[in-house]
């Protein structure tokens, strides 16, 4: 990297579809309807140590890319200037943590759109010159000889099945008891038809397992957020949120950092991962469950994903319904919440209805 080094970012007329302007290879991307970040090309790319320091690590290099970088911000706000991508793995300890730093983004809020570019001064303003945008992609459909094919199950049903069997046996209903006075949430398919929909809704708020279920998950955040947080608060009842394959109750909280607390959006993932909904509770005793039943490495399944810009600005997630990508294999994820009273046919059912979307995304 040379002195000269520059980020600049530039309001521009509407970009059109974000996902058009990813590219095959070394591209990144956080798109929610309308809105959201795509990029190209590598800034910088940090493969993580496999260890608890995996994030400072990644955003300490992050810190002094920025730090070398002139940055000139045009557009101002979250996700405008420098901005790192990160997927990280579900286990501290295990490799393939990454962020990556593109050197072109282009992002859109509302009715705000902008480019940002990394590179030698003299390149980012020729091609500002040239044409801000990158190039927008047309993938050609694939033949109908092309078309996906299933390769099988990494675990077989039959194991899967027992593996939840043998969670349950070893759950102890003792630690749902006191969680029940909290919000509720969980997994039903949808259905074209409106009235079954609205049926299997009702039945989701009605579920014994899946209320439990989701108080446990926020019962935990709850107490995480409210030992960090200034204030913290979050709606008395669940709400649906219906996806195209499924829909799950859900609790929205918002809260306020300390003022003394600079903490980033990233840090912030880091410190609440993993959350129950994906590493049970109690935690540690959860995880050891996990590892003897589970039968997998993780990976990055279930890890946090998403963006941090310079301010400390982001969007993280947890990557449940997703897929790793090989050439022209994929292997697709998907899981289901166990507890006491779970049933395995039922919760096979559940992971079966949720691998849909990625299928869905595959086959479109």
């Amino acid at each position: 990297m040379t002195a000269d080094l520059v980020c600049v970012t530039r309001a521009i007329d509407d970009p059109g579809p974000l996902l058009d302007r990813v590219p095959a290879r070394e591209g990144v991307a956080w798109v929610t309807g309308h809105d959201g970040l795509v990029g190209a090309g590598t800034a910088l790319r940090v493969d993580a140590p496999a260890s608890h320091d995996r994030v400072a690590v990644a955003e300490s290099a992050f810190s002094q890319l920025v730090g070398r970088l002139e940055v000139i911000d045009e557009v101002g706000g979250p996700g405008t200037g420098p901005v790192a991508f990160g997927s990280f793995t579900f286990d501290p300890a295990a490799v393939g943590s990454v962020l990556v730093v593109p050197e072109v983004v282009v992002g859109r809020q509302g009715s705000s759109s902008w480019v940002t570019r990394i590179g030698p001064a003299d390149e980012v303003a020729a091609a500002f010159d040239a044409d801000p945008l990158p190039p927008v992609t047309h993938p050609e459909h694939a033949a109908e000889a092309d078309r996906p094919r299933h390769a099988g199950a990494s675990v077989p049903d039959v194991r899967w099945l027992e593996a939840v069997a043998a969670a349950v046996e070893r759950i102890e209903p003792a630690h749902v008891r006191h969680l029940t006075s909290t919000s509720l949430a969980g997994t039903a398919p949808r259905s074209d038809d409106p009235d079954e929909d609205e049926r299997l809704g009702r039945d989701l708020l009605a579920s014994d397992k899946d209320r439990r279920e989701h108080a446990l998950l926020v019962d935990e955040v709850a107490t995480q957020l409210e030992g960090r947080l200034a204030a913290v608060s979050h709606g008395a009842e669940p709400h649906l949120l219906r996806l195209d394959n499924v829909q799950h109750l859900a609790t929205r909280f918002v809260g306020e950092l300390r003022e003394d607390d600079d903490a980033s959006a990233l840090q912030l993932a880091d410190w609440l991962h993993p959350t129950p909904a994906v590493g049970g509770v109690p935690t540690a005793r959860a995880l050891e469950l996990i590892d003897t039943v589970e039968g997998l490495e993780r990976g990055r399944y279930a890890g946090p994903v998403g963006w941090v810009d310079a301010d400390g600005d982001g969007q993280w997630g947890i990557a449940l319904r997703c897929a790793e990508v090989h050439g022209a294999r994929a292997r697709l994820f998907a899981g289901a919440g166990i507890v006491a009273g779970s049933l395995p046919e039922a919760e096979l059912e559940e992971t079966r209805v949720k691998l849909r979307a990625m299928r869905s995304a595959f086959a479109g």
